[in-house]
């Protein structure tokens, strides 16, 4: 189960994973279902009504749109629409495999099965299936997320089939899914700046990224490690208000170097390169990025804004259009009318001790996609070179960011920025030597 590649799921991955977020609901959707949510049997007792009173399709036995051309009537995947963690078919079309194994104890296995990732009884003669499918007679019964059935592991049919799964997220990271997103001020043209638009379509790939802005502690972690391994960003003023806050007072140069050490600290192969060596001392423009590499590197822009806006389309914030202290740490004003904070100024609970006035990471709730304090807190370093025109000219597919120069993009916002600067198409840089007490950065990796 530690390997990185493609298994099937254990029976309880397979449960959580089809109720998509939901709880104490039939299917992945809630109570009821209809051929209009699945493909499935509806098993009536006369021929005429539905047998079960949460089956409301009005047609019995097979689904109409499928029931041709002879068995199977499976339906093309995708055909109807997905669950809370956008995935389809989890009920109806064919039954899926799992790992676990099925026999007669199997019956009282809830009652003994260990509360965290269970992998099914030791033994057996049947492998779990789930899910129901196009034919079963068991009809909408046998698609409810909690049904369970099994089969000898060698049977073959026709409403049989699975899907793979990969434990391979790296700890302390969310994996982003490739998809694309509308990059810019997708609000009132007047509210942001001209270098937001114009607002556009960017397909990302897949990429890991850290749940968390760097905290302090794991900084001086890597940079010990580094500064005994021929880096030199032992010399960096690294900051930071207590370990579990963010690092801070980084410059671009360090964090990139940085990221190369924690790579092949952890056997990793490094991202960044200078006259084809690993990027190590000093401060050069002409730094490259070895996207296909499994080390830790910056997130690019485009990277970062999709991240950021955590699945939501069209808002200001990862959240929504309003912001307020309990979202995030930022220096509240009265200017913008989406800043609903009050008292505003400092976050009242991290405007202590003198600055920074950084909260410790991950003291607000996370976005979409399971990352924190993508707004406020420190301003996040990315790795490309800064253009005010580059939206107009991007490319559609996994954009890098213009010729690189003195300056380099950060996102985010920070402790001592108003609301505006916590936008999630809020853009602007800083020289890449520059360091701040409002300057920090969170890493990523390539999906292989």
């Amino acid at each position: 189960m530690s390997a990185s590649g493609y298994r099937l799921p254990t029976e309880a991955e397979w449960e959580k994973a089809a109720r998509g977020g939901l709880s104490a609901k039939r299917f992945p959707w809630g109570d009821l279902i209809t051929h209009s949510e699945a493909n499935y049997w509806v098993y009536s007792a006369d021929g005429v009504t539905n047998y079960l009173t949460y089956d409301v399709s009005p047609t019995i036995e097979y689904h109409p749109s499928y029931a041709t051309g002879g068995f199977p009537y499976t339906s093309p995947g995708g055909s109807f629409g997905p669950n809370g963690y956008g995935l389809y078919d989890m009920t109806g079309n064919v039954w899926e495999w799992c790992w676990d194994w099925s026999d007669s104890s199997s019956i009282s296995y809830y009652a003994s099965s260990p509360s965290t990732n269970p992998l099914g009884p030791v033994f057996g003669s049947y492998r779990i299936r789930r899910g129901g499918s196009w034919g079963d007679h068991s009809g909408a019964w046998g698609c409810r997320s909690a049904f369970r059935a099994s089969s000898p592991p060698e049977t073959t049919s026709s409403d049989l089939g699975f899907r793979s799964v990969r434990n391979f997220v790296p700890a302390g990271m969310e994996l982003i899914p490739a998809g694309s997103f509308q990059m810019g001020n997708a609000m009132d043209p007047n509210e942001g700046y001209a270098i937001e638009l114009p607002l556009h379509t960017v397909n990302v790939s897949a990429f890991y990224l850290d749940k968390y802005e760097v905290s302090k502690e794991t900084w001086d972690a890597v940079a010990s490690w580094a500064a005994a391994n021929g880096y030199d960003i032992n010399a960096a003023t690294a900051m930071g208000k207590a370990v579990s806050h963010s690092a801070n007072t980084v410059s671009w140069y360090e964090v990139v170097k940085w990221c190369n050490a924690r790579s092949q600290k952890e056997g990793l192969t490094p991202c960044y390169t200078l006259s084809s060596a690993v990027y190590k001392t000093g401060g050069n423009n002409s730094v490259v990025c070895n996207f296909s590499a499994n080390g830790y590197r910056l997130p690019t822009e485009a990277e970062w804004e999709k991240a950021a806006r955590g699945g939501l389309s069209g808002k200001r914030f990862p959240w929504g259009d309003t912001i307020t202290h309990s979202q995030a740490n930022y220096n509240s004003d009265t200017i913008y009318s989406y800043d609903l904070s009050s008292p505003t100024g400092f976050h009242p609970s991290f405007a202590t001790g003198g600055f920074p006035y950084t909260s410790p990471i991950g003291a607000f709730a996370p976005n979409g996609f399971g990352l924190y304090d993508m707004t406020g807190n420190v301003y996040e370093w990315c790795w490309d070179g800064y253009s005010g025109s580059y939206y107009a000219a991007s490319p559609g597919t996994d954009p890098q960011g213009p010729a690189p120069g003195a300056f380099r993009v950060v996102r985010g916002g920070g402790w001592n920025n108003d609301a505006q600067a916590g936008r999630a198409s809020d853009r602007t840089s800083r020289i890449s030597s520059q360091r701040g007490n409002f300057l920090g950065f969170r890493s990523a990796r390539t999906v292989p």
